[in-house]
């Protein structure tokens, strides 16, 4: 009897470890997946981030780019003027914030477009800068000679040249050709990406076939997995605040770069966050589906 015993307890044990390593190429099945849509996820956010204008012009309306770059121009501008014995009340509103941010958004556009940029509004950059050096020569009572037309011809031209160089970023340029460049490998590995999870996880659906708790317990990993892997290192980046050691003297151009960046990040952490609290809900409802079969069984 103890030779019996112990016989039918050695058999509970050897299928007990079959049962457990029946679940081996499934938890495999499950990782492979999970890195599938952990690409799917990645060239997704990359899609609707860096590789979407619309991604970086709300950057640059939250991080008020152009109302600093407008301080900064007509900073420079009124600079030039002082150089010219003009007080720098006369020169410092010589730019509008709504011009720069029309200029900016055209930039932006011609960037992603490959389009040439065109500067908007010098006529009315012309006619400011005409318009208060008039009533600077007629305060201080300067002829209007050959001289003072110079000077006039001068400051017009070096404040569309400051609009034109604050504005038209060469390096933005460069990074946009470069982006958009690999748009049609993003669109074919985001496809092949779609393709491969759904073989992946059709299996998963066939293996588990009977039990449709499984399944969506397995598309619970899946997600999961996903979430995590996408999610860490961006929260590790934006809770250490490293983009916020860039060194960049332009106050500008530092806060558009860090809040690009940081919402780039940031992108990563939602979608990593949905992404966990979709599995666990997912697992609450296989945990469910499981239980009430186990019920059923009694």
């Amino acid at each position: 009897m103890k030779f019996y015993g112990l016989f039918l307890h050695l058999v509970k044990i050897v299928m007990k470890k079959r049962k457990q390593w029946r679940k081996v190429p499934k938890m495999i099945l499950a990782f492979i997946c999970s890195l599938s849509l952990f690409a799917i996820f990645v060239l997704g956010i990359l899609k609707i981030t860096l590789f979407n204008q619309n991604f970086m012009i709300r950057a640059v309306e939250s991080s008020h780019y152009g109302e600093t770059i407008t301080k900064e121009i007509n900073h420079t501008i009124a600079d030039v003027g002082r150089g010219a014995n003009i007080s720098q009340k006369w020169l410092n509103q010589t730019v509008s914030e709504s011009l720069v941010n029309d200029n900016i958004k055209q930039y932006i556009h011609s960037i992603y477009a490959g389009s040439t940029f065109q500067l908007e509004g010098e006529k009315q950059i012309e006619e400011t800068v005409q318009s208060q050096l008039e009533s600077y020569g007629k305060e201080k009572n300067y002829p209007r000679n050959a001289e003072f037309e110079t000077t006039v011809n001068k400051l017009k031209k070096v404040s569309i040249e400051t609009v034109r160089r604050d504005i038209e970023i060469p390096y933005f340029a460069l990074y946009g050709k470069k982006i958009m460049a690999y748009t049609s490998t993003l669109n074919l590995l985001l496809i092949f990406a779609v393709a491969f999870f759904g073989i992946l996880f059709s299996a998963i659906i066939s293996l588990n076939k009977p039990f449709f708790h499984l399944i969506i317990r397995y598309l619970a990993y899946v997600i999961g997995g996903a979430g995590l892997m996408v999610g860490a290192l961006p929260t590790y980046l934006y809770v250490t605040r490293l983009i916020e050691r860039l060194g960049i003297h332009s106050e500008a151009l530092y806060l558009f770069l860090t809040t690009y960046l940081k919402n780039f990040l940031f992108m990563f952490m939602k979608f990593g966050l949905f992404s966990i609290l979709l599995s666990l809900f997912l697992f609450g409802v296989s945990e469910f589906f499981r239980k009430k079969i186990v019920r059923r069984e009694k």
